[in-house]
């Protein structure tokens, strides 16, 4: 007993170290600068954008409007209530196939689904409802111009896999009220998560970030650290 107790001590011993060693690389990669496209001519229109952070995932925030609904009319296909008034942004987010899709809530989660999360999986992109962000303080807001704007629409667009050149629905899987899922393009995996996709589509549109932000605490300190936006206390 006290062997097996000896070693079960060792294993949470060195898990703890691994999961240590994974988020002290995380807040040093986010300050590794990248190269980034030009961000658009000085003057241009701005639009503001949001991201909306969890413990462990953020998604990107778009106003709803004309121009998202026709770069995405799968969108019209799906159950969010775009006739509700109330409806102001649609967010995007890509993810692992076995833990996003059941996973609701933290209470949702199950140990199969995180294995296969953290050592590969497929993915999938959550397109979601929400309302009116602008006066909710634990948003991330950032201003682009029209032609990061369009890059942005690009970025997201490439997160979907493609059929016979169409989005592909999953049909009526669900994790909560309004949402639909694609099939996603790209795999997940512990080097490759959600927070990750978000830092490629902001940097291909010209938002300075570091070179690696796989948690969402890396990718709003990052945000800072390159003065994309201000820090909160």
């Amino acid at each position: 007993m006290k062997r097996a107790a000896k070693g079960f001590g060792a294993l949470a011993g060195l898990l703890g170290l691994i999961v240590l060693g994974y988020l002290g690389a995380a807040l040093i990669t986010a300050r590794i600068g990248q190269s980034v496209v030009s961000n658009g001519v000085v003057g241009e229109r701005r639009h503001t954008i949001h991201l909306v952070t969890t413990l462990l995932h953020a998604d990107i925030a778009l106003p709803v409007d004309e121009r998202l609904l026709t770069r995405f009319p799968m969108l019209a296909q799906t159950d969010l209530p775009f006739g509700n008034p109330d409806m102001k942004h649609v967010l995007f987010g890509w993810g692992s196939q076995a833990f996003y899709t059941t996973a609701g809530s933290y209470l949702d989660v199950r140990p199969g689904a995180v294995l296969t999360a953290v050592t590969g999986d497929d993915s999938v992109m959550r397109v979601s409802a929400a309302g009116d962000l602008s006066a909710i303080d634990d948003v991330i807001r950032l201003s682009l111009s029209d032609a990061q704007l369009e890059r942005l629409y690009d970025g997201l667009d490439q997160g979907f896999a493609l059929e016979n050149g169409q989005p592909v629905p999953m049909g009526e899987i669900s994790i909560g009220p309004y949402d639909a899922f694609f099939k996603g393009r790209g795999h997940f995996n512990i080097f490759n998560p959600c927070n990750q996709w978000v830092n490629r589509v902001l940097s291909g549109v010209g938002v300075k970030l570091g070179l690696w932000t796989p948690t969402t605490q890396s990718l709003s300190q990052s945000l800072v650290y390159f003065g994309q936006i201000q820090a909160t206390d």
